[in-house]
């Protein structure tokens, strides 16, 4: 007995001589955990959990408010976590090749206003084991609550409103986005009143079809939170006809197409001749059947799914036929009228047109090729036919008085009265005799 207290005495003393003699141990390895220090509300927090040493298993064990929920592992292969492996280019985790650093996106679904995340790592010092922690304090901030009815109705030519609401608050509403099949359309600025924002759509059209989007952002400690909402808006109305043809001016058999747009299915299709239905008519096919139409939604062409209907008729005859569409919202009807006796262009006709057109062209052509032969033969006859004489007739001589046979006196004097009057009678038959012996002569010029 006093042997074992004697051992038990040598001992302890034997250990408190060894805490004396041997070098304290101090632990230097140190853990820093970084990360955002704000967050949004079921959004992801990526956090990276360093040291300056690998630690033991080369492990980093992570926790959200004292609860573990993931566990990095670094191994030759690449970086595991307790669930699943990590790829090198994965965003959920992340190891460093020297097994230092390890990384991991965390959710913030939490309801709280504030969470915690640490990040443990363990080291070895002489064969003791030691840990070493650090944790972050994330704040969680909710973006805007946004309210908007999921569906919106409207019929063609009439008004519509959308309004999106706040329950909390908000810095701004943007513009609403307007859409189609995920095609951005154009931005439609809303009317802003406290914590809502409205768009007012008057006469509602294919044009305003598709989703609209409500965007509204606040701040918090200098981190701006996006929220955005959609609806879908639909459009509602009769069938709207696209394009109509008709072959009833051509040969055999006659063809009337209709292309149109439904934005309600099922849409009804009746047929008729002269008020009769077509199903009781025979020598007629009615065919409907789907295809893509394009149409332009402020400037920018999209496609739709649209319909075809058409009815083939063999027989033709004085006739009036005529389509009918209907949907849920109203009808659209067409009228296709045959005339009795309506000229039209047939194969044949088109056949006689050509022969006739060639034979007059070829009419032409031989008219045009003698007549310039006949040409040249006659202008060869006419340089061979050696000199002629040609005649030139001289102009007639006109007597012409000189304005120096008159005397015209400067002065005036008296004048007797009768031999004045013998003068000028002798002066008038001494010009008539000169212009009886001045006779016409027509001279003429032979020329070799």
């Amino acid at each position: 007995m006093v042997s074992d207290i004697m051992e038990h005495n040598c001992i302890s003393f034997l250990h408190i001589l060894h805490i004396f003699l041997c070098p304290a141990i101090v632990f230097t390895a140190t853990v820093k955990l970084s990360g955002p220090q704000y967050i949004k509300r079921n959004g992801n927090i990526h956090v990276m959990c360093s040291s300056d040493e690998t630690p033991i298993f080369a492990t980093a064990n992570f926790l959200m408010n004292g609860q573990m929920i993931e566990s990095l592992r670094k191994d030759s292969d690449g970086c595991y976590s307790a669930r699943d492996q990590c790829h090198m280019k994965s965003l959920k985790c992340f190891c460093s090749k020297d097994g230092k650093n390890y990384g991991l996106l965390l959710p913030a679904s939490i309801k709280t206003m504030m969470m915690t995340v640490s990040c443990t790592m363990k080291f070895e010092r002489n064969g003791r084991l030691f840990s070493k922690k650090d944790s972050l304090q994330v704040q969680i901030h909710d973006p805007p609550l946004l309210n908007l009815e999921n569906f919106v109705m409207c019929n063609v030519s009439s008004s519509v409103q959308i309004t999106c609401s706040s329950n909390g608050h908000i810095k701004a509403f943007s513009d609403w986005a307007h859409s189609y099949s995920g095609k951005f359309i154009r931005s439609v600025p809303g009317k802003v009143s406290n914590n809502t924002s409205t768009i007012s759509i008057v006469n509602c059209s294919l044009e305003d079809l598709g989703e609209y989007t409500c965007k509204a952002w606040n701040i918090i400690q200098n981190e701006t939170y996006w929220s955005n909402v959609t609806t879908r808006l639909s459009v509602y109305g009769p069938p709207t006809i696209i394009w109509i043809k008709s072959t009833e001016k051509h040969d055999k058999p006659i063809i009337f197409s209709v292309n149109f747009y439904s934005p309600q299915t099922p849409t009804s299709v009746h047929w008729t001749k002269d008020f009769t239905p077509v199903d009781n008519v025979t020598g007629a096919d009615i065919k409907v059947f789907q295809n893509n139409i394009t149409i332009e939604m402020y400037g920018k062409p999209l496609v739709y799914k649209g319909y075809i209907t058409s009815l083939t008729v063999n027989e033709r005859s004085a006739s009036v036929y005529s389509v009918m569409l209907i949907n849920e919202f109203g009808e659209y009807s067409h009228q296709f009228t045959i005339e009795a006796g309506e000229d039209y262009f047939s194969l044949r006709t088109v056949v006689w047109i050509l022969i006739c057109l060639a034979v007059f062209l070829l009419t032409v052509t031989i008219a045009t090729i003698s007549f310039s032969r006949r040409s040249r033969i006659y202008l060869k006859r006419f340089e061979n036919a050696g000199n002629v004489s040609i005649y030139y007739a001289a102009p007639t001589s006109v007597y012409t008085i000189s304005p120096y046979a008159a005397t015209r006196l400067e002065y005036e004097e008296p004048i007797n009265i009768q031999q004045a009057t013998r003068n000028i009678m002798r002066r008038g038959n001494e010009q008539s005799g000169e212009r009886e012996d001045d006779n016409e002569i027509n001279h003429y010029i032979e020329v070799f």
